[in-house]
């Protein structure tokens, strides 16, 4: 049955609405004294509450879209990422990849670079100045770390970044003489409503899974695993000694520090 339900507003489609609108404008013209119209003949009538039926049908459409939206079954952007907020369930944001290109400038003077305002390709990816630079004249170098400007592991091989994108006079040439060190993928919207689907919030939580993964939604963490010890006595799990009620953390690829 069309509207509110238990399990959430389910809209009526655009001959339920003209059904809805036929039987209430019949019941106005009763209201009214008036003559209900005969609608196989009354062609114009019928036609105008044709299209007040569809135009109803296209609002209900997008009120459902609206509660969709709040679902956490079909939610997505910002709207999921408060919903997990809400529930306590971390999101990972990913860490975007880094790379030290070596820079030179021309022999006229020193060539001043802005954080985020300078930008080098290898042909694929753009990587952006994360610090402020100043590139000495005469043909000496520099180095300066740069960033990827998309979030996830992404890979540039040495010596392969080496065309400018960004045109700064005084800036002659550029190369990475290391590959970039890659960064790590963000949570996909699929990732966090399963999170919050299977009640993975860490609010007010000690257990091992939510302590799992609020560890896994730190920077260049993508695995955890986690052991307590419930005993009086230590005991010694994968060669590492974890103390009386106490508990051992394992980490990939990062440590604690």
């Amino acid at each position: 049955m069309a509207g509110l339900t238990n399990s959430g507003y389910v809209p009526r489609t655009s001959g339920e609405w003209l059904d809805f609108a036929t039987a209430r404008f019949t019941q106005i013209c009763a209201d009214l004294g008036l003559t209900a119209p005969r609608y196989d003949r009354a062609e114009f009538a019928y036609n105008v509450l044709l299209v007040a039926a569809q135009m109803a049908g296209e609002i209900d459409d997008a009120l459902s879209n609206i509660f969709d939206q709040h679902d956490p079954n079909q939610a997505s952007g910002f709207i999921l990422r408060y919903i997990a907020d809400i529930a306590g369930v971390p999101v990972n944001q990913g860490t975007k990849s880094t790379v030290t290109l070596t820079l030179s400038a021309w022999d006229q003077s020193d060539v001043s670079m802005s954080a985020g305002g300078v930008k080098a390709t290898d042909g694929t990816n753009v990587w952006v100045l994360k610090e402020d630079v100043v590139v000495p004249k005469s043909g000496a170098s520099t180095n300066a770390i740069f960033e990827a400007e998309e979030v996830g592991p992404i890979y540039a091989a040495a010596q392969t970044i080496t065309q400018k994108v960004t045109g700064i006079a005084g800036w002659v040439n550029v190369k990475n003489v290391d590959a970039s060190t890659v960064g790590t993928a963000a949570d996909t919207d699929a990732i966090i409503r399963n999170r919050i689907a299977q009640g993975l919030g860490s609010t007010g939580s000690r257990s091992e899974i939510s302590l799992r993964v609020s560890l896994e939604s730190l920077p260049d963490v993508e695995r955890a695993r986690i052991v307590y010890n419930p005993e009086i006595v230590a005991t010694t799990v994968s060669s590492v000694s974890i103390p009386a009620n106490g508990v051992a953390v394992w980490l990939y690829p990062s440590t604690l520090t």
